[in-house]
């Protein structure tokens, strides 16, 4: 799909893990970007760059967003902060959920999913 149709009731829940002793986790943000280039975004205040893996979860109506950015058309979910060289950075398990609901993220193609089944 080209974006993912949410709204402010959904939450962001994803697993993130950055290896990097060298620089300040503060002021690393989530960022969410619509199909019109709108950006929303969210500082991970509780980030810490230990290597391990920390689930993340943000409701969306916590983002701070630019006038006119739509949640129902979202196409990029960004991770955003200032990294030293040879830092590593992970995420998994992407999704976004309300209840019942769950719209599931990934860097994959239909077709590689298709092959690797």
């Amino acid at each position: 799909i080209d974006y993912w149709a949410v709204d402010e009731g959904f939450i962001l829940n994803l697993w993130l893990r950055i290896r990097d002793f060298a620089s300040d986790p503060q002021g690393c943000i989530a960022a969410l970007y619509d199909v019109f280039g709108k950006r929303a975004e969210v500082v991970l205040n509780e980030m810490t760059f230990d290597g391990r893996w920390h689930e993340v979860v943000l409701p969306l109506s916590s983002f701070k967003r630019d006038p006119d950015f739509s949640f129902r058309k979202i196409c990029s979910v960004q991770i955003e902060c200032a990294l030293s060289k040879g830092a590593r950075i992970w995420m998994d398990d992407v999704h976004f959920f309300n209840g019942d609901e769950t719209l599931g993220i990934s860097d994959k193609s239909i077709t590689q999913f298709m092959g690797e089944a």
